[in-house]
């Protein structure tokens, strides 16, 4: 595998490490999981993985959101 493909493997298991954070619906979990998220956004910016970068942007500003951090929410999607 390329050091682009180990990148790209590397920022979806933190994408899906996120994910399975957010499914304990905990206020830690959901923390812990906009690590994640910022571990795999890395990633997928340095690969140019736009399509995805959009998709975890918007996932970490629907948490902030959620946890009722409405500007740090808005920062993160838009």
């Amino acid at each position: 595998a390329t050091e682009r493909d180990k990148k790209q493997i590397g920022s979806e298991n933190s994408f899906f490490e996120a994910g399975n954070l957010i499914a304990q619906q905990t206020k830690e979990a959901s923390f812990e999981a906009i690590k994640k998220y910022e571990e795999a956004l890395a990633g997928f910016r340095e690969i140019g993985r736009r399509n995805q970068e959009a998709d975890t942007l918007n996932r970490i500003g629907v948490i902030f959101y959620e946890l009722g951090e409405s500007q740090k929410a808005l920062d993160y999607m838009t």
